[in-house]
């Protein structure tokens, strides 16, 4: 069996899929990443700068990397010597650690997508270690709809297209599940090394410290949730700004301070606002609707107009999924800061999960079969986008042959045409 998931990557994935709370299976799904990311087409956007800055990685010493790592908040000094590139451009370690290191080995990038894409499995893998723990419940139909969820929401590609902040949203989901499981406070703390993956990553972690300490009264929170909506949909018609993207300081050093620029820049914001009225109706269309569909499902259940079972809480889970909803309400519009948005998705995909293995009533049963309807929209849109960083020899040859040979189109242009 292991020479088989190893031979043909694609039955590691389907009977990890398949028998997933069978723990022995689930390297089929490790190997499966290995060479998902090891053969990633070079379509366009991050991975292909990744390709190629990487050679720049392979010419520097241990002395330039340890330059780099000294002085990764002061920018003047870091760049003073080296050139700016796709690695050492942002102030957090994981890219550049882990791209310096494989180069000491080779000087073919595919090996650092390869890697990259088993840590990224592996840290998805110990967060639904820590998602079965909290509900206590294994192999049922409810899990079914949540993986669904799961990897239509946050798409399969994405570790690997998007080297840092998919991994770092996943450490500090599996960290801050870790602290909701035990209640032990240094793992709400340990949420920090989601840092070391993306600088930006200090925002959540601070967001969760605060839900953990802090106790606001229900009722002001409801009012605040009101205030809330209301600010969603005003700033989901206006990209005016100014009055809050001036007032975030993330870091003061000038490097953070840049690098934040581009998050919250009001020109990237009106960027961003054109480029999605460009998009095709059902691109756009999809994320508004589910953001609706999340925003009217976090309503009914925590102003309860629902009959399901009220007993299904967790004090520790409900603080940090009531906060990160509020949270998303004031930051999904901000540009790439709205990128933050997944930590409550995941909250919530939780939630509706806990709910669904304790209880079954109608209403809740409605909630799902609109669920579903809105995952239907992701469906064309996700697979089409992924399959253009799938090469097809990847599903119907052997992987050895991956180390020599590669497709010249993706497996979506295979399947279409373009």
């Amino acid at each position: 069996m292991p020479l088989l998931f190893f031979l043909f990557p694609l039955t590691g994935l389907y009977n990890g899929i398949k028998y997933f709370f069978q723990s022995k299976y689930r390297y089929g799904l490790l190997i499966f990443a290995f060479w998902y990311g090891y053969s990633v087409f070079f379509y366009s956007g991050d991975v292909t700068r990744y390709r190629d800055d990487f050679g720049a990685l392979v010419q520097y010493t241990w002395d330039d990397f340890s330059h780099l790592v000294q002085y990764l908040f002061n920018e003047n000094t870091r760049f003073n010597l080296l050139q700016r590139n796709t690695y050492n451009s942002k102030p957090d370690l994981y890219a550049l650690t882990l791209g310096f290191l494989v180069s000491r080995f080779t000087e073919n990038p595919r090996w650092f997508f390869a890697i990259v894409s088993v840590i990224y499995a592996f840290i998805i893998l110990k967060f639904l270690d820590e998602v079965i723990r909290f509900t206590g419940r294994r192999d049922s139909r409810p899990w079914k709809l949540f993986f669904t969820g799961l990897v239509l929401i946050v798409p399969f590609y994405v570790g690997v297209t998007g080297v840092r902040f998919w991994p770092a949203l996943f450490v500090f989901a599996w960290m801050l599940l870790k602290y909701i499981n035990t209640g032990n406070i240094r793992y709400l703390f340990y949420t920090v090394f989601s840092v070391f993956f993306h600088y930006t990553f200090i925002f959540p972690v601070v967001v969760a410290i605060l839900a953990a300490f802090l106790r606001i009264n229900r009722i002001v929170f409801k009012y605040m949730v009101v205030i809330g909506v209301f600010f969603a949909v005003l700033s989901s018609t206006s990209n005016t700004l100014d009055f809050i993207t001036n007032s975030i300081k993330v870091f003061e050093s000038e490097t953070v301070s840049n690098a934040s620029a581009s998050y919250l820049d009001e020109e990237q914001l009106e960027k961003r606002f054109e480029e999605v009225k460009a998009t095709n109706w059902y691109v756009q269309g999809r994320v508004q609707l589910l953001n609706l569909f999340f925003i009217l499902f976090f309503i009914f259940d925590f102003f309860q107009f629902n009959s399901w079972n009220k007993t299904v809480s967790h004090p520790i889970f409900d603080r940090m999924y009531h906060f990160f909803f509020l949270i998303t309400l004031f930051t999904f519009n901000l540009g790439s800061m709205g990128r933050f948005v997944y930590v409550f998705y995941l909250l919530i995909f939780i939630r509706i999960l806990q709910l669904q293995t304790v209880d079954q009533t109608q209403k809740l049963k409605v909630w799902n079969k609109v669920f579903t309807a809105v995952l239907l929209f992701h469906v064309i849109v996700v697979f089409r986008a992924g399959f253009y960083t799938v090469d097809p020899l990847l599903l119907i040859s052997p992987s050895p042959s991956l180390l020599f040979f590669h497709s010249d189109v993706s497996l979506s242009e295979f399947i279409v045409g373009h």
